[in-house]
Formats: structure tokens, sequence, C-alpha cells
């Protein structure tokens, strides 16, 4: 306490010490804790619902094939094109399914063009001794895209139908097996097609004419009855000679049908080319 008098300070009595002045009565002080503004939580800006549309992935762009695969690809073929020179039975068990089918395909086209090549060639032989030319070369491609066609559709049943009886009566349990074995025996057939075009360009066209009726034998009639007569080894209800004759009517009942049906109509086309040059 301080006295208002002289300013004395002492620390208790009601009067001072010095002068005898009353002193003024102690106050006790309060401690007012400084009041705190809490701060209000931020609210948050309610959003406004919205159709949500979920992004659109890219479409993925096709690869290219790299060229070591390509390579490798063919390079396997050709491995497999000579084998089936080496041990064909073994080669023919053994077979992919695509490798078999790139055969008959390579097969049958080369089936198709050899006609349509013999028959420019004979147009040309045969002009070049009357002076005269060889004619519109727009019927020589629908000749050969209707002989390509007709072709494929021809071993296509022929495969077909061996196929059925190789698997239901016989010791094979797919179609894919029976396309592996026939392209691998037509591989045979393609060097045969190919040694062809020689003797063709050469105009010998009546030995180039043999040749081809000897690899058409195979194509449509004794490779399918090998591979039937090899299917038919099976224990089965029916005789081997039996299923050996249904195969063979089925064969020649494919070709009346589609000779009547396809192969009637490309000889005729050839026929009017030939008499209108």
């Amino acid at each position: 306490m301080i006295c208002p008098n002289c300013k004395n300070e002492q620390a208790e009595g009601k009067f001072c010490g010095q002068c005898g002045a009353i002193l003024p009565e102690k106050t006790e002080e309060t401690l007012v804790e400084p009041k705190i503004e809490q701060e209000e939580p931020i609210k948050l800006a309610k959003e406004e619902p919205t159709n949500h549309i979920p992004p659109v992935p890219p479409t993925p762009q096709p690869q290219p094939v790299p060229p070591a695969a390509t390579s490798s690809a063919i390079s396997d073929y050709w491995a497999y094109f000579l084998n089936s020179f080496k041990k064909p039975s073994k080669q023919a068990q053994d077979a992919p399914f695509n490798f078999g089918l790139i055969s008959i395909a390579i097969t049958v086209f080369l089936w198709a063009v050899l006609p349509f090549v013999a028959l420019q060639r004979v147009l040309t032989y045969t002009a070049s001794w009357f002076g005269t030319s060889v004619g519109d070369p727009s019927v020589d491609i629908s000749i050969l895209i209707r002989t390509i066609v007709t072709l494929f559709v021809l071993y296509a049943c022929i495969v077909a139908v061996l196929s059925l009886l190789a698997t239901k009566m016989g010791k094979y349990r797919s179609w894919k097996q029976i396309v592996s074995i026939v392209g691998t025996y037509n591989n045979w057939v393609i060097v045969l097609l190919l040694f062809t075009f020689i003797p063709l360009f050469m105009n010998f066209f009546a030995f180039s004419s043999s040749l081809l009726s000897i690899a058409s034998l195979f194509i449509a009639l004794l490779i399918p009855l090998y591979v039937a007569i090899v299917a038919f080894e099976s224990d089965h209800k029916l005789d081997r000679f039996v299923r050996f004759l249904i195969m063979i009517a089925s064969l020649f009942a494919i070709y009346y049908v589609l000779y009547k049906v396809l192969l009637n109509q490309v000889i005729d086309s050839m026929r009017s080319f030939t008499n209108y040059m």
C-alpha cells in the first residue's frame, strides 16, 4: 500500500508508519482473463449435384506386327514346308493348324490361277500367229475371280465332308486336325503346280495341261481318299470298306452338285470368252 500523504510504501496496517495518515483499504485485484474469440469454422460451399460422366478411355490403336515376329513366322513355316517332304506322314500328325490352312489356301489359289494363265498364254500364242489382239482384260479378271471363288468353295466342301466322316467314323477327333493333315500333303502339290508354270511359259501347253490334270487329281481325289483310309483304321460298327465307299460316294456327290451349280458356269464363261476372241 502507498500512503496518499507522504507516498510511503508499506505492506500492511491501516495508518502510515511515517506520517500517521489513514491508509486506504487494500482492494484485491481480480485477474480478468482476456476473452478469446473462437474462430468460426469455415463452411465449405456446398457443391451443386452434377451428372458425373466418366472419362471415355482412348481407343487402343492396333500395334503393328514387329518385323522380327513376321520373319520368325515365315522361317517356321518354311521349316514346316521342308519337313513335309522328308517325313510327310509324321509332319502331318504334328503340323499346326494355321500352317495347314495356309498350305491349303496356296494350293487352291495356284490351282485357280493356272487355268487362267494357260488360257491367256494360248490366246496370246494364237493371236501372234493370226495377228489379232487378245481382247478385253476385264473379262480375264472376272473369269479369274469366278474360278478362285468356285475352287475355294469346292475344296471347302471336300474338306468339310472329309472332316465329318473322319471324325464320326474314323480315329480323328477334330476338324482342325484334318485341315492340318490335308494341308501338309498339299505341300507336294504346291511344288507340282509351281513347276507347271515353267513349261507353260515355254508354250508347252500339252505338257502343262497334263501336269495340271495330275495336280487336280491329287487335290480333289487322291489326298482326301488317303486321309480317309488312314482315318478308317480305327474300329467302328461299319466295315472299313463300307466307310471307304461312303467317302467315295460323298466326294462324287459334291463334284456333281458343284459342277451343276458353279463349275459349269465357269467353264461356259471360258468357252464364251474364247469364242468371243
